[in-house]
């Protein structure tokens, strides 16, 4: 399946100069990645949003809140620097939140976008039918093309509970 969204990748780029008055001419290059419907329909599993960058604006919007209350403290007016604490304390609040949700579930996430993606490298697609073939040791599924991220998650999920409760009739055996 990777080499038909390979095959449905289609890259173009563009490079030229430009005048602009007043600023005279500069360079400019710009890249463009296209896909056709099929390698859309194909494409694999994503990973889960990262934290880094809820992290990074939670710590420096905290610095900054810390270093602009201790500047207020030490002003002679009262209101000084208020406002900006204020509006600081707000964008760090909702980086906070934004990093708690994203991280919430993050382990199992990953996990699950592991095993979507192993069951999607054992993909193989049916030009003639349109649907995609899940080939295992232990199964055979057909899944629709479109949707294929969710069917595969679906899959992931059965085939987890499957083994669970197989060790744990390996466990009550015993």
């Amino acid at each position: 399946m990777s080499a038909i969204v390979q095959q449905g990748r289609r890259m173009s780029s563009v490079r030229g100069s430009v005048y602009a008055p007043g600023l005279g001419a500069g360079d400019f290059r710009g890249r463009a990645v296209h896909h056709d419907e099929l390698a859309v329909l194909l494409a694999p599993p994503r990973q889960p949003a990262p934290v880094t960058g809820p992290a990074i604006v939670l710590c420096v919007s905290g610095f900054l809140l810390l270093a602009v209350v201790q500047a207020s403290l030490a002003s002679d007016e009262v209101t000084d620097g208020w406002c900006g604490a204020f509006v600081l304390f707000v964008i760090a609040a909702l980086a906070g939140a934004v990093l708690w949700s994203r991280n919430r579930g993050r382990a199992q996430a990953v996990q699950m976008a592991r095993e979507t993606r192993a069951l999607w490298e054992a993909c193989w697609y049916c030009a003639r039918c349109g649907s995609v073939c899940l080939f295992t040791s232990w199964s055979a599924e057909v899944l629709p093309a479109k949707g294929l991220v969710g069917g595969l998650r679906g899959v992931a999920r059965r085939y987890r509970a499957e083994a669970q409760a197989r060790v744990s009739r390996e466990e009550r055996s015993r």
